[in-house]
């Protein structure tokens, strides 16, 4: 018998099943009216039968009889016995209806003729009185035998209750046979279940079995997370890439448990430290994959780095997503899959840093120009200081020194923000400074050929995204925009414009039902010789270029696109034949606010006088720096021991000097750089604070295997080294500095659509 059949089979079994106990139930609870009805015509006949014999009898219509009789004259008898009449006849006429319900019996006609005959005496005793008749003769007259009608009540209140019985008895074998037939037809019904539901665990164990045969083949991780958070499924791909080793270190288990791998893990917790992807920041809380997972949370393609505790272990990025699960037998209410990605995430990396070191070699020679005049001004400056006795002069000549090594220091941030390693992590960025940067690198590079122009429709706008590679990416739009003009000999202008605006048709975010703005757009336009569908359509691939061999690696838009993809935002195409060409770049909404820019007033004066004698223990072997920075922290009111390197560190510490805070740089010659100092005097049980100072961008925040402290980049502003440095001495040791809060008011943003462009026919939009 095929399946097919087999399940028809199945189907009509149930259906007739099914079918037998629904008629079972009907003609039972028939049954069970009938019975109710049985009872009740039997109470009622018995009370009938008693009411029709107590009318008839001495206590009733006899007795009000022989009283009229007796006494003629006395009105009430006659009514009485009229009355008694009357409710003898109204029983009798339910007895009557009762048996004729029962099926039969006798008619009680002789009771019938007994009661006649008292109503018709009852006529004949007034009649007769009113003749002067004595009560004798009256008596004579009437007299009437009614033995006979009283036992014939009794009769057939008998016979019919012995019906009734009878009929009481039959339904009571019915229900006895149809309650068999019930539990019959249930007992099938549950067998059936039984059995499909044997069948079916039977299933689910056979697909389990091919999960588990799946998984375990897989070069997937995968695991299964119940509502307490501990494991229900893994597989051994998973516990290699989370680095877990064979068996849980958890209370209770025996050291020669033999189950070792996936089994092993069931019901207990993965003590899994995840950093994220360039290896600054442990992820905790809301951020951590586990907790992500356990929430709820639906997170697709996200990469982080396992952390591991052998520096010797090589770093590994997994790709991960996570996802509630449905109701299963398994108890996992939601499930991860991961794989590792460290091979495309270096890849990315090796991509990336190619093209933002092709791009740094696009404008070294102006940032180079720039530099030499920032140290041609101090230069000058400082000679003539030396040379002049007017204050008033040495005055200005610092001041335009100080400007000078203002200009240098910004010059070196955006040097050291294009040098930065690893991806960097989504905090707001302001596109003002963005952009006037932007401004200031390109325009050695870009020359008197062509016209920068910069359109911000907004002072106070902001973008959710990573700033060095925001850089990257609007510098390599602005270097493929000139190249695509100089090579030509088409075009002379190059427009960035920047706005908010809640959400357009073509750009795949939603709108805010309110209107407000939620997404930042910032298009990039020249009016080059444009593109045609083919270089469009594979403008974004990488190492793709429409330039001569050794003009560049063809990575430009590629990492353009890796990085709007990599925050969330859109990037969209727009270009015709001789038409000129527009990127436009989506991405998400920073917070915005004006109060940033005025953290200074008397905040400043005050952080730059917040000392009190504290001693800082300042370590750089820079000597001029040095000296610089140990009067800038006599000004502040610290009292500073300036040292060389950081074995003078060390003699300092030995010879008991009191030290309230360590300012050291990072990189320093004779073999233990700063870190190595700060660690080294937690080990000698000394747990001042520590602020690093360092040059390289590398450095810029501190990783997990750092000693804990703040990260300045040299050159700093002093308030922003006063501002380290007072947070570093009021907070509590061994805990984690509070972050300072930023200060978040409205801006007044424009939420139309985009602006329309008549090449919007010829656009490759990726997203």
């Amino acid at each position: 018998m095929n399946a097919r059949r087999r399940s028809q089979v199945r189907l009509w079994s149930t259906v007739t099943l099914a079918l037998i106990m629904a008629a079972t139930l009907v003609v039972g609870v028939n049954d069970y009216n009938r019975q109710r009805q049985i009872d009740a015509a039997i109470t009622e006949l018995n009370v009938s039968a008693q009411e029709l014999q107590n009318a008839i009898g001495y206590g009733g219509l006899i007795h009000h009889f022989k009283n009229y009789l007796l006494r003629p004259d006395e009105g009430i008898y006659r009514e009485q016995a009229i009355t008694a009449y009357e409710t003898a006849t109204a029983a009798l006429a339910r007895i009557d209806r009762l048996r004729a319900g029962a099926g039969g019996g006798d008619a009680l006609g002789s009771t019938r003729q007994t009661l006649r005959a008292y109503r018709e005496m009852i006529s004949v005793i007034r009649a007769m009185t009113e003749a002067g008749a004595t009560a004798r003769e009256i008596d004579a007259a009437v007299r009437i035998n009614d033995t006979s009608a009283v036992s014939e009540v009794e009769a057939l209140k008998e016979q019919v209750i012995a019906t009734l019985n009878a009929r009481h008895d039959e339904i009571v074998r019915r229900r006895i046979v149809l309650g068999l037939l019930a539990l019959l037809g249930f007992s099938g019904l549950t067998y059936l279940y039984l059995r499909q539901r044997a069948k079916r665990l039977r299933h689910i164990a056979e697909v389990q079995g091919t999960l588990f045969e799946l998984m375990s083949h897989s070069n997937r991780g995968f695991v299964g997370l119940g509502a307490d958070g501990t494991v229900q499924i893994i597989n051994d791909t998973a516990i290699d890439l989370l680095n877990l080793p064979e068996r849980p270190d958890a209370p209770g288990d025996s050291l020669a448990d033999p189950v070792r791998g996936p089994d092993a893990w069931i019901g207990h917790r993965m003590p899994v430290a995840f950093t994220s992807p360039d290896g600054q920041r442990v992820l905790e809380g809301a951020n951590n994959p586990l907790a992500q997972a356990q929430a709820g949370a639906m997170v697709t393609g996200a990469v982080v780095c396992v952390a591991h505790t052998d520096a010797a272990h090589p770093v590994r990025y997994i790709r991960y997503s996570c996802a509630p699960a449905s109701p299963n037998p398994l108890g996992i209410v939601t499930a991860l899959v991961m794989e590792d990605d460290t091979k495309a995430e270096r890849n990315r990396q090796i991509v990336e840093r190619t093209g933002r070191l092709e791009a740094l070699g696009q404008f070294t020679g102006g940032i180079a120009h720039d530099f030499n005049n920032v140290l041609a001004t101090v230069t000058y400056a400082v000679q003539i200081a030396r040379n002049t006795t007017e204050p008033d002069r040495i005055q200005s000549v610092l001041k335009q020194a100080g400007r000078a090594a203002e200009r240098g220091s910004e010059l070196t941030q955006r040097l050291l923000s294009f040098a930065q390693r690893g991806p960097g992590e989504p905090e707001p960025v302001e596109l003002r400074v963005v952009l006037d940067d932007l401004q200031e690198m390109t325009r050695s590079t870009l020359g008197d050929r062509i016209e920068l122009q910069i359109l911000l429709e907004d002072d106070d706008l902001w973008a959710q995204c990573d700033r060095g590679q925001l850089d990257n990416a609007l510098l390599n739009l602005v270097i493929n925009s000139r190249d695509a003009i100089l090579a030509a000999n088409h075009g002379d202008r190059i427009t960035i414009r920047a706005r908010a605006f809640s959400a357009a048709p073509d750009t795949g975010l939603v709108a805010n039902p309110d209107g407000r703005p939620r997404s930042v757009e910032i298009t990039v336009t020249d009016n080059g010789p444009g593109m045609d569908a083919e270089v469009r359509r594979r403008a974004v691939d990488p190492f793709f270029t429409t330039k001569e061999a050794g003009a560049g690696s063809g990575l430009g838009l590629s990492i353009v696109f890796g990085f709007v993809e990599q925050f969330g935002g859109t990037l969209r195409i727009y270009s015709e034949p001789q038409q000129g060409t527009t990127i436009r770049l989506n991405l998400p909404l920073g917070a915005q606010s004006a109060e940033r820019a005025q953290a200074g007033g008397n905040v400043e004066t005050a952080l730059l006088r917040s000392g009190r004698g504290e001693v800082v223990l300042l370590v750089d072997d820079d000597a001029e720096l040095r000296d610089v920075m140990a009067t800038l922290l006599t000004t502040m009111g610290y009292k500073p021991i300036p040292v060389a390197s950081a074995e003078e560190a060390q003699r300092e510490v030995e010879k008991g000097s009191f030290i309230d805070l360590v300012l050291t740089d990072i990189v320093m010659p004779g073999g233990m750089n700063g870190i190595d100092l700060v660690r080294d005097l937690r080990q000698r049980g000394l747990d001042m604070p520590a602020i690093y100072m360092t040059g390289f961008a590398g450095y810029s925040e501190p990783a997990p295997d750092r000693a804990a402290g703040a990260v300045l980049v040299k050159p700093c502003e002093p308030v922003d080294l006063a501002r380290a440095m007072y947070a570093a001495l009021h907070t509590v040791p061994g805990s984690t500095p509070a972050p300072r809060p930023i200060p978040v008011a409205p801006a007044a943003v424009k939420s139309e659509a985009p602006p329309s462009t008549p090449r919007d026919k010829g656009s490759e939009q990726v997203s």
